[in-house]
């Protein structure tokens, strides 16, 4: 049963079961994911925000755009506009209702921490928070409109590399990684280089032309600075020619 809230039942309700979710433990998620849930398909406020922004949202493409994984380690990055954010997590929550994801091992693997606990708080920062501000914001009339929200650009279909792109860079990426750990740079662009080498590292084993693209440029940019890199950033590029990513 849908129902049409006054003066702003609608949002107090989500505030609620919102603070229900973020305050649980990761043994107890069930019943308040439930209610936030429940309280989402009982609103008419919600649903015409869920109903709009899932129209051409395409789930498994989006979802495969926010999971990465690196030598066994596993990273969840949610979109930014409030257009995908919304659709994305309303679909996983339910994937996860619905016993189509497992939601323990999808915390543990992509939130790893020192205790169960704090990985179901990163979850709830990373994935809950970012969505309750955004219906907030979208049902507070406070949304930001598309062409002021979001970097306009085609929606091009995702471009799988040949793995081959990932085996022959990662003895190169390895070879920079060494260099920037013996380079006499300050600790703080120190770890400025490694970041970036270990993000287009992630990048490549993803096999998606966008993410290679995107994050060769930022590496190359970062790197410049160190002369003793250059002959291994010229292979890498060479490379990302030869596999036309470039």
């Amino acid at each position: 049963m849908l129902n049409k809230s006054k003066n702003g039942e609608a949002l107090r309700a989500l505030e609620t079961q919102y603070n229900n979710l973020i305050s649980s433990k990761f043994i107890l998620y069930n019943i308040p994911m439930k209610g936030f849930l429940r309280c989402l398909a009982y609103y008419d406020e919600f649903n015409a925000v869920i109903n709009k922004y899932k129209q051409n949202f395409d789930y498994k493409k989006e979802l495969y755009k926010c999971t990465m994984e690196f030598n066994g380690v596993k990273t969840f990055t949610l979109p930014t506009i409030h257009s995908k954010i919304i659709p994305l997590v309303v679909c996983l929550l339910l994937d996860f209702d619905e016993g189509v994801i497992n939601f323990p091992q999808f915390v543990i693997d992509y939130f790893p921490s020192a205790s169960h606990n704090q990985s179901y708080y990163a979850f709830c920062d990373t994935i809950i928070t970012p969505f309750y501000e955004a219906m907030r914001a979208v049902c507070s009339g406070e949304e930001v409109k598309p062409q002021d929200d979001e970097i306009t650009i085609a929606d091009k279909q995702i471009t799988i590399v040949n793995g081959g792109l990932f085996e022959q860079t990662e003895y190169l990426a390895q070879r920079l990684y060494d260099a920037v750990k013996k380079s006499n740079l300050s600790d703080e662009d120190r770890e400025d280089c490694k970041i970036v080498i270990e993000g287009f590292l992630l990048a490549t084993e993803s096999c998606d032309s966008r993410r290679i693209k995107a994050s060769w440029i930022g590496m190359k940019n970062t790197l410049k600075v160190v002369k003793a890199m250059q002959n291994n950033l010229t292979k890498i590029e060479d490379l990302l020619n030869f596999y036309m990513v470039l």
